[in-house]
């Protein structure tokens, strides 16, 4: 009886062991060849080490212990350096804190605005070549021509690699958020820094084994912090922000969370039909605005699985008809392929997607205080089950070990936000909204920044 944790394919070597699967998958292919001012910035040698694994979980680690190790440094009571001092506030001999604490605001400022800047330039340098390949496999070959656009979303690809491979980067230097609570006098909370650890480890994860669904976490995430960093700047700025964002900033949050989990594990579930929409998708003359560079890319050797995609010259590629012949290549390859109908590319890209939902059961989990011993027992024995099957010691057939994973996020999810409120004589208690709303809030600026750095 054959198992999922021995299922192959397209990038893995047939009959190759879950470690080696692991170590020899070739990293992407670098994707700044010809790019005057990032291949400078980004170097050969940089880009193949920050890939390895001993940076990002020597970092993880050692960003972890150090936030937890700063809360027991503070004074007694904790100093705010972003404050004045009493002295300096009182005309005394405190010129030096005054100033100190000036620059420390316009620093933190300067932070605010250039991660909302960032953020908001990954959003839309992302999204619209996402959205264009789902718009040119619908209006090909409806729901299989979707299928099979959400199967072949190419992040390995210089352009939206590269995006995909700085927001990874972009991970590390958020750690900094964490910085800013402790020159504030606030505790780093145990959530926000397992939140940065583990945002790091599951973004290296997803780029450095090519996982589709990494544009998933790019765009969901890039558009949540356009608004929170700018809401930051803004709020510490004392300028106007909408009110409608105000309000919803923890809810967009939330969904981010929901949504993104769900979407990335429907990459386990579907399958892909590439004979049945070949014909359909090479004759689609369907607009497009993904750039020429995407249809001249280089892709990993395994199972020369890109081998037949045009290597045409990028500026050759102009017209929508040659454009929208992406999919149609890629049909044409996964129909000669093994394991022709799995949408995943690699037992690696398999393996991020099960870390990530990982990392965001836990987050569910840790966000929210009570939760029953019992389901803290079926938490830890999906974790275990996950493990048991990445080491390849778990064989059952027709089972997703991220399945109890799901059940479990599902449940802490809706026990957390959609669980209706105790009622008092059928009337929902006031002070029960107040506390359920102010506990929402509390958790997802856990997650993201307990505070908001003050002018």
């Amino acid at each position: 009886m054959t198992s999922h944790a021995s299922l192959d394919y397209p990038f893995d070597a047939p009959g190759s062991t879950f470690r080696e699967q692991m170590r020899d998958l070739p990293y992407p292919a670098y994707p700044f060849e010809g790019h005057a001012l990032l291949s400078r910035i980004f170097t050969p040698a940089f880009y193949s080490f920050s890939l390895s694994p001993i940076p990002v979980l020597l970092f993880s680690l050692a960003y972890y212990l150090t936030s937890h190790t700063a809360n027991h440094l503070h004074s007694a009571p904790p100093t705010d350096w972003t404050k004045p001092t009493a002295a300096a506030k009182n005309g005394g001999g405190g010129g030096g804190g005054h100033l100190r604490a000036k620059l420390l605001r316009w620093i933190i400022l300067a932070h605010n605005a250039l991660l909302a800047i960032y953020s908001a330039a990954t959003f839309f340098l992302m999204a619209p070549p996402v959205l264009d390949l789902f718009f040119q496999g619908w209006r090909a070959a409806g729901s299989e021509g979707l299928t099979l656009a959400l199967c072949s979303m190419p992040t390995n690809d210089p352009y939206l690699g590269r995006w995909a491979y700085i927001f990874y980067l972009s991970k590390y230097y958020e750690v900094i958020d964490s910085l800013i609570l402790y020159l504030k006098g606030k505790q780093i909370g145990h959530l926000q820094s397992y939140h940065h650890a583990g945002a790091l480890i599951c973004m290296w994860i997803a780029v450095r084994y090519q996982s589709q669904p990494v544009w998933v976490f790019c765009v969901f995430n890039s558009f949540v912090h356009t608004f929170m960093y700018s809401y930051y700047f803004c709020s510490a700025m004392r300028w106007p922000f909408p009110r409608a964002l105000k309000r919803n900033l923890t809810t967009m949050q939330i969904l981010q969370i929901a949504s993104g989990t769900l979407l990335t594990n429907v990459y386990l579930l579907v399958r892909v039909q590439p004979a049945r929409v070949l014909t359909a998708l090479t004759r689609s003359q369907v607009s497009t605005l993904l750039p020429a560079s995407i249809f001249a890319a280089r892709h990993p050797a395994p199972s020369q699985f890109f081998s037949g995609l045009v290597r045409s010259d990028p500026g050759s590629l102009s017209t929508s008809a040659e454009k929208a012949m992406l999919l149609g290549h890629y049909a044409a390859q996964r129909a000669l392929t093994r394991s022709s109908e799995s949408c995943l590319q690699s037992k690696g890209a398999e393996m991020a997607l099960h870390v990530n939902t990982m990392y965001m059961t836990v987050s569910a989990r840790a966000s929210k205080l009570r939760i029953p011993v019992q389901h803290n027992c079926l938490l830890c024995l999906a974790l275990f089950e996950v493990l048991l099957w990445l080491t390849g010691l778990l064989a059952v057939p027709h089972l997703y070990p991220s399945q109890p994973l799901l059940m479990l996020f599902a449940h802490f999810f809706m026990r957390s936000y959609l669980k209706p409120k105790p009622r008092e004589n059928g009337i929902v208690s006031g002070k029960a909204v107040t506390r359920a709303g102010e506990a929402g809030q509390k958790a997802a600026r856990q997650i993201e920044r307990s505070d908001v750095p003050s002018k």
